[in-house]
């Protein structure tokens, strides 16, 4: 071979440019060697313990509009700051380093005044009482994850000038539950704070800005009654798949259009998958699918006509009582025919609440209501 001839050459400055060349196939070859024989079964360990999660992306909720177009109920943004803890990671353990030297020597210190008081070493058996116990470990390690975020979210509090605070128990679950998850830490912060954050913290180790998709009502409480409410609902519904690692907040409706017209309304879901590590922590995600945005749902409803349906029947209401007092007036109509335009109740009620028994109720059909009075009007 070549290498080899230059070796039989009696030339010094090539016979050492041949052994480097040896050397450093012979280290590779050791390299080699100990990757895929040595520490086989260690990274055959690590590799079986990496797996997917999967995750759930609520997709966006589709719009409700009155007949003209105008906005009933819509999405917002609002942005939250969350702590990402794999990013935490090194400070975790140069904490809990910490934290161990620190009790080790405390130990020590003990262990060298029992011998003084004995006046002799202690046995091998007697020493073990010196000795760190895996619970107290444990315990070592998960006080340093929380000085470590909690710092992070003083550190965080001090610049947006908005107190914070880290609840211990709150943050033990999310990281055994969700450590693959980033655990929110203040949400709906305003435009300012948002400003403040992305100029003094955008380089901060572990946070970051997470926008999260809200349900708004322009008009609060005007035809509240007609456009419901939402609650909490993180379930797959029909045509999504059925199990998931994680699943992201989301809601479903529960009265009035937003609960008949959910299944149109709340899209279909999306699905990201998260690769952790075998300690849990996340080392990429991927879009597997994205979600599909709801349709929007136009109502009959004309939205000026409503607001002064709504505070007509508010003064008749006023003065029925004043009429008499005690009384409530009860007016029917049917507000289910297709050329509804207003519906009103009264009381009120606020965007989100839940339903009271309604004392009026008052259907307009295009311009012109049809109200049948009923004079028996029961006292409150």
């Amino acid at each position: 071979m070549l290498i080899f001839d230059q070796l039989k050459k009696n030339d010094p400055q090539l016979r050492a440019v041949a052994l480097l060349f040896l050397c450093g196939l012979g280290v590779l070859a050791a390299g080699l060697w100990w990757v895929q024989i040595v520490s086989a079964r260690e990274y055959q360990a690590h590799l079986e313990k990496q797996s997917f999660r999967t995750v759930r992306i609520p997709a966006v909720r589709g719009k409700v509009l009155d007949r003209n177009g105008l906005i009933l109920a819509e999405n917002r943004p609002a942005y939250n700051i969350s702590l990402y803890l794999e990013e935490l990671r090194k400070d975790f353990d140069a904490a809990y380093l910490q934290d161990v030297a620190r009790a080790r020597g405390e130990l020590k210190r003990q262990m060298d005044g029992q011998q003084r008081r004995f006046a002799r070493k202690l046995k091998s058996q007697e020493k073990k009482a010196f000795l760190l116990s895996a619970k107290e470990k444990s315990l070592l390690r998960q006080r340093a994850r929380y000085e470590v975020a909690s710092n992070v979210v003083a550190q965080i509090s001090q610049r947006l000038g908005q107190p914070l605070s880290l609840d211990a128990t709150n943050f033990q679950r999310h990281y055994e539950a969700r450590l693959a998850l980033p655990l929110p830490i203040a949400t709906n912060i305003t435009p300012a704070q948002i400003a403040i954050f992305s100029e003094q913290c955008a380089g901060a180790n572990g946070v970051d800005l997470e926008m999260q998709s809200t349900r708004f009502y322009p008009f609060t409480n005007i035809a509240a009654h007609i456009i419901g409410w939402l609650r909490r609902d993180d379930d797959s519904v029909e045509g999504e798949e059925a199990f998931f690692s994680y699943r992201l907040p989301d809601y479903r409706g529960e009265l009035g259009v937003e609960f008949g017209y959910d299944k149109y309304l709340r899209g279909k879901a999306g699905v990201k998958s998260v690769v952790v590590n075998n300690v849990g922590y996340r080392q990429a995600e991927n879009v597997w699918q994205q979600g599909e945005a709801g349709a929007n749902v136009v109502l009959t409803i004309d939205l000026p006509l409503q607001r002064r349906a709504e505070r007509g029947v508010a003064v008749a209401c006023d003065h029925t009582r004043r009429r008499r007092p005690g009384v409530r007036a009860q007016q029917h109509a049917d507000p289910s025919g297709p050329g509804t335009s207003a519906w009103v109740t009264k009381p009120q009620l606020p965007s989100g609440s839940r339903p009271r028994k309604c004392r009026i109720s008052v259907a307009f059909a295009h311009t012109r209501a049809t109200v049948q009075r009923d004079s028996r009007c029961p006292a409150a």
